[in-house]
């Protein structure tokens, strides 16, 4: 009994499908990740391709929290080969201390205070925009003041942007406006030149909503 070539071509497109499929489902998460841009799924509930280095990370409202004051809780995902990018994200203290912020160019994570290399920019209250280096310590970088003030429970839209040595922070509103700018140049020789991406909060709990990563212009 001689099969069609239609039905031939049907299944060998099928099984093109099917192996895509599982090549897919067999992918780390963290591949998923390696291209840009990247959007977080959190208003879909999910948070598959993030790793949690201590804190208590909990998703609701398009958001996730960390409901602890751990101090150094981290929630870290991307590919480690990333270099020059920007990461983006609003993000708002849920305590009246402590600080709360994006982390980039990650690698060495563990679960501990400083304990990965790379760089984190925050909002600490009571009206601080931070930048610094992590190298299992923490070496500041440069800090702004931001003159309204920090206050818990509000949204702020921070963003910190790795192009080559040059490390840059931005506070801004929710509708735009800048708040505050810090921007440091570390030296080539100490300089973090890749890593991944992620969210940090030190003493204090905090919310993330809306991460965005691009390649850096």
């Amino acid at each position: 009994m001689r099969t069609s070539p239609r039905k031939v071509l049907l299944i060998a497109f099928a099984s093109a499908v099917i192996a895509t499929v599982a090549v897919i489902a067999l992918m780390p998460r963290i591949a998923i990740t390696s291209f840009l841009p990247y959007h977080d799924q959190f208003g879909l509930g999910r948070m598959d391709e993030w790793t949690a280095y201590g804190g208590v990370w909990q998703l609701g409202g398009g958001a996730i929290t960390n409901a602890s004051d751990d101090i150094g809780a981290k929630l870290v995902t991307g590919s480690a080969r990333l270099k020059n990018y920007t990461v983006q994200s609003d993000v708002k203290l849920t305590n009246s201390f402590g600080d709360a912020g994006l982390i980039v160019r990650v690698a060495d994570a563990e679960e501990g205070t400083n304990a990965f290399n790379g760089y984190y920019a925050g909002i600490r209250l009571p009206d601080q925009l931070l930048l610094g280096k992590m190298d299992f310590g923490y070496r500041p970088l440069s800090r702004a003041t931001i003159p309204m003030g920090v206050k818990p429970g509000l949204w702020y839209r921070l963003s910190v942007e790795a192009n080559g040595c040059t490390i840059t922070a931005k506070a801004t509103s929710i509708n735009g406006d800048l708040l505050a700018t810090a921007s440091a140049t570390d030296p080539n020789d100490q300089c973090d030149q890749s890593g991944a991406f992620g969210l940090r909060s030190f003493a204090a709990g905090g919310s993330w909503r809306n991460v965005l990563v691009e390649a850096a212009p």
